[in-house]
């Protein structure tokens, strides 16, 4: 089975699932957010609307959104007992934490996506000034980058969700994350969980270190996850 054949699977077994409309609903709720805003204050270009609801997901929603996510990939075989049909298909412990975390990236950047296409549709409407293509793609840009980089930082969080076998676990250390991002700027610099906003919107901070920092804590994760997943038997 090839990863694209996995990831297919993947999302046929989310059809029908209420965890993708909860995603999607949280993708659409900055950008409704800020069109109200722009609806009764105004004032904010394209660009800045733009910035505003990418950066502000980024730092926030998306975390609590991605680790919902990620309890559903790595809860739901064991939950629906699909496990039992996947392990006699040619699929090595590895090449299936490759699938799933791949269906996870896959289901983040749809998410930015949709989130990407609503703000251009909505903020014209409300009056959002300064329509500019130029400006639309650079902040998409971004943001799809930011998405990425998201990505590896949340992978400890998959660690998490597997090594505890509990859906909670994951959420409380992505509410954990969160307030680490709350905390003053001094002492939140170098927060792996904040880098991947500083990074896409070049915010004044070393990018090697930065790029460095959440490479290394998605290679953690990862480590960490196949170690679980190698060490640990396979529950049906």
């Amino acid at each position: 089975m090839s990863l694209v054949d996995f990831i297919i699977m993947e999302y046929t077994k989310v059809k029908g699932n209420r965890t993708f409309l909860i995603t999607v609903i949280g993708a659409l709720i900055i950008p409704i957010m800020m069109a109200v805003v722009n609806m009764f204050i105004g004032g904010f270009s394209m660009a800045d609307s733009l910035s505003g609801v990418f950066s502000f997901s980024l730092q926030s929603l998306s975390i609590i959104f991605t680790a919902v996510i990620i309890n559903y990939l790595f809860t739901i075989d064991l939950e629906t007992h699909t496990l039992k049909s996947i392990i006699p298909l040619p699929i090595s412990r590895r090449e299936y934490i490759v699938g799933k975390l791949s269906t996870l990236l896959v289901w983040m950047l749809i998410l930015a996506l949709i989130s990407i296409i609503v703000s251009v549709i909505l903020f014209p409407l409300v009056g959002v000034s300064g329509f500019d293509l130029m400006a639309i793609f650079k902040e998409s840009a971004l943001f799809l980058i930011g998405t990425a980089l998201l990505f590896l930082v949340m992978i400890p969080v998959a660690f998490v969700t597997v090594a505890t076998n509990n859906t909670s676990a994951g959420l409380i250390a992505s509410v954990l994350i969160l307030f680490s991002t709350m905390l003053p700027l001094e002492q939140l610099e170098y927060n792996p969980w904040i880098l991947p906003y500083k990074v896409a919107f070049g915010t004044d901070v070393n990018l090697v270190l930065a790029l460095g920092i959440i490479v290394l804590v998605g290679i953690i994760g990862y480590g960490l996850l196949r170690w679980v997943f190698y060490k640990r038997d396979i529950q049906l």
